[in-house]
């Protein structure tokens, strides 16, 4: 039956988030090689590449993969929405596709949503060291306590 002819490819489609806004969203289609998996290493040269977008920087919020199975389908005779079709996935493992048909592959996808970074502020990276200790010197004494003010004192950090 044409419903088990298996289809190796997926569309991927990249959502660009800012302000709690959808500004823009990009989809291209990639072949699946084995097993109708997307590698890891796959999947983080694409959210690699496409991290940068009208020269705006961005980062991934999350993955979600939409994945009706054919031979639920199949054996059902019907699509039910309940909710098992859209999967939260994480980028850190390969993603796995279950019965990928001709007939669905337009529907099946993979969602790669990315959030806009926005630095207004310099962050500062140098870490500060405060002096807690009762013997506080002042900028004149440098580093000479106030009461022994000809000898040198050693400050612990």
């Amino acid at each position: 039956m044409g419903v088990f002819i298996r289809s190796n490819r997926i569309r991927i489609y990249y959502l660009y988030v800012e302000n709690n806004e959808l500004n823009l969203i990009k989809s291209e289609d990639i072949e699946l090689v084995n097993d109708m998996v997307i590698e890891k290493e796959s999947l983080l040269n694409l959210i690699e590449r496409n991290k940068v977008e009208n020269k705006k920087r961005y980062s991934l919020k999350t993955i979600m993969k939409f994945n009706i199975n054919a031979q639920d389908v199949y054996n059902s005779g019907e699509i039910v929405d309940d909710g098992s079709y859209l999967e939260k996935e994480n980028y850190m493992r390969d993603i796995y596709f279950n019965n990928l048909s001709y007939i669905f592959e337009d529907i099946n996808c993979l969602f790669i949503v990315l959030n806009r970074i926005t630095t207004n502020k310099r962050i500062n990276l140098t870490k500060k060291i405060y002096n807690k200790g009762k013997n506080n010197k002042d900028k004149n004494n440098k580093g000479k306590d106030k009461n022994n003010k000809g000898k040198d004192n050693k400050v612990n950090i």
